[in-house]
C-alpha cells in the first residue's frame, strides 16, 4: 500500500554525461521491488527514456511495442 512503499522508498543515482539512471528501491505487499528509470539529457532537459523492473519481469519499451502489434 501507499504507506508501506513509502516508508521504504530509497532512490539512487548515477549521471554519466548525458545519460543517468535512477533506481527506485521499495516494498509492497511485503516484497522488495526494484525499478530502474533511464534517462537522457536532451537541450530541453532531461527525459525519461526507459522504465523496467530490476527483475527483468517487464520493460515498458516492450510494454509499448506489444501494444502496438
Amino acid at each position: 500500500d501507499e504507506k508501506e512503499v513509502k516508508g521504504s522508498l530509497k532512490l539512487s543515482e548515477k549521471v554519466e554525461g548525458d545519460t543517468a539512471a535512477v533506481a527506485a528501491e521499495f516494498k509492497l505487499f511485503g516484497e522488495n521491488r526494484t525499478v530502474d528509470w533511464a534517462l537522457a539529457k536532451q537541450a530541453d532537459g532531461w527525459k525519461v527514456v526507459e522504465i523496467s523492473s530490476k527483475a527483468g519481469e517487464w520493460a515498458l519499451s516492450e510494454i509499448e511495442r506489444q501494444q502496438a502489434n
